[in-house]
Order: structure tokens, then sequence, then C-alpha cells
């Protein structure tokens, strides 16, 4: 966005500009903001397509996860029955792996 500014002004936009303006675009939907809660960076997202973002606590960053549409459609309904808004969520990544039981 800051190149964009610069190349048509001729100038170096302000950044508080910058922001105030993702601000604005996040209030009328055209961008999604994600918060970062362990170092509260925020993160702006424009894909406007099906797909779900994660967070991985070893890289300490979001990432984008294109789903199955299958599991995108269980995904969807258990939120609509718990009602619970799409873009109110967001995937948690963990090194959680569940031991196997040992037959002794």
């Amino acid at each position: 966005m800051i190149s964009h500014l610069s190349a048509n002004n001729l100038a170096k936009p302000n950044v508080a500009s910058v922001y105030n303006t993702l601000h604005s675009f996040v209030k009328h939907g055209l961008v999604q903001a994600f918060l970062n809660t362990t170092n509260f960076k925020i993160y702006y997202n424009i894909r406007h397509q099906a797909h779900e973002h994660a967070y991985f606590y070893q890289k300490n960053e979001f990432q984008t996860i294109p789903l199955p549409l299958k599991l995108t459609k269980e995904l969807n309904l258990f939120f609509n029955a718990n009602k619970i808004q799409a873009n109110n969520y967001y995937l948690v990544a963990t090194n959680y792996q569940e031991k196997e039981s040992s037959n002794e």
C-alpha cells in the first residue's frame, strides 16, 4: 500500500494514514484483521476466497491454510450449530501428539 501511494503521490505517505485507511477497510468488511495475542501485532488479510488462518506457536506467526471443501463445510456446520460467526475464529496449531496406549 505504501509503495502504491508513494508512486502515485511522489511522496511517502504518513504511516498513521495507512493504518487509518486499513482500519476503515476493516470496518467496511473489505479487509479482515487478526490480532496476535502473544505480541499484539495486527495482521491484515485481503483474501476473499474461503481459507483458514492458523497461528503457529513455535514460529510465532499466522499462516493461511487452504482446507479441503468437505472439512470447510463441516466446520461451518459446527459453527452454525453453536452460533459462532465464521469470521470470529481462527485455528491454533500446537505440537500436541496423542500418546499411543500401550498394551501392558
